[in-house]
């Protein structure tokens, strides 16, 4: 797995991450970036989203967590959703056993993301009568079509990437 750290999140977490020129061989599942992002008064808060499909998930008040279960918590929540998508598990084990934290180039999401932690942090703290639980809330995220998909839906794309050849 390829975890894509924004400025910010590096130095929040006195990482220098590894320059990557170009991508690695990686199924496209696998590669994530991730940002912190404000919520009301709390800047704890962190943005994942895939780099293909847009499919996003938060975790929030992280503030307290120690680096190691934060990106324990970030492995899990990718897990869920490739597990969720219809990954088998061997290959969800295989893709996340190799977590490489990187910065790279290639700004095409950065647009997109500083959308969606403004979409998360209005629903968030604003939210539709239907939607109680932060899960309720990504869904509903997920289900937003984006400008730069062709007007398609991120969990409609990651089902699509999912299903694309596991080296």
């Amino acid at each position: 797995m390829i975890l894509i750290v924004s400025n910010a999140l590096a130095k929040r977490w006195k990482l220098k991450p590894v320059p990557l020129p170009e991508m690695p061989s990686c199924h496209p599942a696998l590669t994530w970036r991730a940002d912190w992002f404000l919520v009301g008064r709390s800047r704890s808060n962190i943005l994942c989203v895939n780099e293909e499909s847009l499919f996003s998930f938060v975790l929030l008040d992280q503030k307290q967590m120690p680096f190691k279960r934060i990106m324990l918590n970030i492995i899990n929540r990718v897990g869920d959703s490739l597990f969720e998508a219809g990954v088998p598990e061997h290959l969800i084990r295989q893709g996340l056993s190799d977590l490489l934290i990187a910065k790279h180039p290639d700004r095409r999401v950065i647009g997109t993301m500083t959308d969606q932690k403004f979409l998360y942090e209005w629903a968030i703290l604003d939210p539709h009568p239907d939607v109680q639980e932060l899960a309720d809330v990504e869904k509903r995220l997920n289900n937003c079509p984006f400008t730069i998909l062709d007007m398609k839906y991120p969990s409609e794309v990651f089902a699509e990437t999912v299903k694309k050849p596991w080296g």
